[in-house]
């Protein structure tokens, strides 16, 4: 398999790694829970790992989607110390807390260091990330985390949620790492769905002639004059097109849509 050959290059090149990251998709998700938790073995447990399944892999210049593909990343920090966990969210009768990691309940959490950095994968229909967000800031204001969603499923027990040597379907993967750990946190493009799915009726090559049979420009200022104010300012910034990976369906939703940028308009 190729999580596996991907393994075995990345030891060659980094045999005393502290930190791997391995991220997969395309493959049928019973398929992956034994050659990802074997991972952990390769460095005889000296590394400590965490990962998941995503819809779509980046490697240098390389994007695979609606494909089987592997990308592990691994890095060495001799002056810094990396403990992965994995952890979870539960609801009880006066509200919720998370359990595992740096913290026990929300209620008594353990002290945590504000240097360094977090870095999380978060499995999206069972972990609240934007709680834990709030809550990691409360016990260690201003610490750096960085990371993202796991994207592969489009439903509750579709993503894997990789930590050492075990594979879970709910919760979500942290790598805390404290010391001396230079870093640099950059944030990506986001958005959200304004309007409503139109389909292509005319195109040459990357130019979108009409959209439901009238000029794309028209149906852009149309959007645009029904926005509140401060969206339209939004609008104005950066706009982005979302391509449906199928048009086969009634409804759309989370993971339905291959987002790309506006390059311009003519």
């Amino acid at each position: 398999m190729a999580i596996q050959t991907a393994a075995a290059e990345l030891y060659r090149r980094i045999p005393d790694a502290d930190l791997v990251v391995a991220l997969v998709s395309g493959y049928e998700l019973e398929t992956l829970p034994k050659p990802l938790e074997s991972l952990f073995g390769i460095w005889q447990g000296r590394c400590q790992l965490i990962g998941g399944t995503a819809v779509a892999l980046i490697e240098g210049t390389r994007e695979f989607e609606a494909q089987p593909g592997v990308v592990l990343w691994g890095g060495k920090f001799p002056e810094g110390v990396i403990q992965a966990s994995h952890l979870q969210y539960s609801r009880s009768s006066d509200g919720g807390y998370f359990s595992g990691g740096p913290w026990g309940q929300a209620d008594s959490p353990e002290p945590v260091d504000k240097s360094g950095l977090m870095v999380v994968l978060a499995e999206p229909f069972s972990f609240p990330v934007d709680l834990f967000i709030g809550f990691a800031q409360q016990q260690a204001p201003g610490l750096a985390m960085v990371g993202g969603m796991l994207s592969a499923g489009h439903s509750p027990g579709q993503n894997l949620v990789l930590v050492n040597d075990r594979c879970f379907d709910s919760g979500c993967a942290v790598a805390r790492m404290t010391g001396n750990i230079p870093h640099a946190v950059v944030v990506s493009q986001g958005g959200r769905p304004i309007g409503e799915t139109m389909v292509v009726t005319a195109a040459e090559r990357n130019v979108i002639r009409t959209l439901g049979g009238l000029p794309a420009m028209r149906q852009l200022e149309d959007i645009f004059h029904r926005l509140p104010t401060q969206e339209q300012e939004l609008f104005n910034r950066g706009l982005m097109l979302g391509i449906a990976t199928s048009e086969y369906r009634d409804r759309f939703g989370y993971g339905d849509f291959l987002i790309r940028n506006v390059t311009g308009v003519v």
